[in-house]
């Protein structure tokens, strides 16, 4: 496990700055690597945002949020799901691209049918 200092991702989420967050996605990825890591593994859905800038560059294969997500939904049963998230999700390019993310990482399995607005994010 490998965390940059929080403040190093909110300087940049503040910024809007996903390639400032997937360079700090990528120095991490190589220090894990360098430490004789198998796989990388990114438990942050909004930091998340940032893989696509990330992988094509990493040293390491990566697990995707949204695939194991929609993996354990199938093995559970689950027809219906719902995406919660902090406001760099909700309003970030993520949450633009969704519909493109959920067709290639739930592809014949349950979608998120409900995600949050702004302004329901906002009310909690």
């Amino acid at each position: 496990m490998h965390t940059p200092p929080l403040s190093a991702y909110m300087d940049s989420l503040e910024r809007g700055d996903w390639t400032g967050v997937a360079d700090l996605m990528l120095a991490s990825a190589n220090k894990l690597a360098d430490m004789g890591a198998d796989f990388l593994i990114c438990p942050d859905n909004t930091i998340h945002q940032a893989l696509p800038q990330v992988l094509p560059r990493s040293p390491l294969s990566w697990l995707h949020i949204a695939e194991v997500v929609a993996d354990h939904s199938v093995q559970r049963g689950f027809r219906r799901l719902g995406l919660t998230g902090t406001r760099w999700l909700v309003d970030g390019p993520y949450i633009l691209t969704c519909s493109t993310c959920v067709d290639s990482a739930f592809s014949g399995r349950p979608t998120p049918s409900a995600m949050p607005s702004t302004a329901s994010s906002l009310k909690n």
